[in-house]
């Protein structure tokens, strides 16, 4: 979902999303649901030898645990999509490639501070004393993980931590470019 559209004062919208890395919390997260899919599977069927309703859990099982997976896998699969449109980013939370639910949004000239996420960096971040903190990138290590500092409408402070490209980074400078 990469467009290569220009930006400029005609707000041609960018767009990209990044997915979230594989982490031993998320290896952990699909482990302990493909074991609950087992679980409940075998659980059921136990139950129903015990109560002698075999035959027709064979058909109920397999389409429960569809259910089961089709409900819940998708918090195994988060990206982040980051839009920029006539000079406001917006950061969505996509689950499963299916269910997108708006994070934040902040027009860029409203943003005090932009950080690369080192080490130098993070006292002044710290510094910042954030009341709200979102992070929306692949992994906190990631090389292009940035910290955007910025108070919303109730003076209350954020830090928003997202991965930027080169576009992305170019498109902040140009709405914004006493934040860098």
């Amino acid at each position: 979902m990469d467009s290569s559209t220009s930006f400029g004062t005609m707000g041609s919208p960018y767009s990209y999303v990044v997915s979230e890395k594989m982490t031993p919390k998320l290896r952990m997260k699909k482990i302990l649901l493909i074991a609950l899919y087992i679980l409940w599977g075998g659980g059921i069927l136990i139950g129903g030898t015990a109560l002698q309703l075999v035959a027709p859990l064979l058909a109920f099982v397999p389409i429960s645990i569809w259910i089961l997976v089709w409900l819940t896998w998708r918090y195994t699969q988060i990206s982040y999509e980051y839009t920029f449109e006539s000079g406001t980013l917006k950061v969505n939370r996509i689950l499963g490639e299916r269910s997108r639910r708006k994070i934040t949004e902040v027009k860029i000239r409203d943003i005090e501070n932009v950080y690369l996420n080192t080490n130098d960096n993070s006292e002044k971040i710290d510094a910042f004393s954030a009341d709200n903190k979102i992070f929306a990138a692949s992994s906190d290590n990631s090389e292009q993980l940035i910290a955007i500092c910025w108070k919303d409408k109730n003076q209350k402070k954020i830090v928003l931590y997202l991965e930027a490209n080169e576009k992305a980074i170019k498109i902040m400078r140009y709405y914004n470019s006493v934040a860098f």
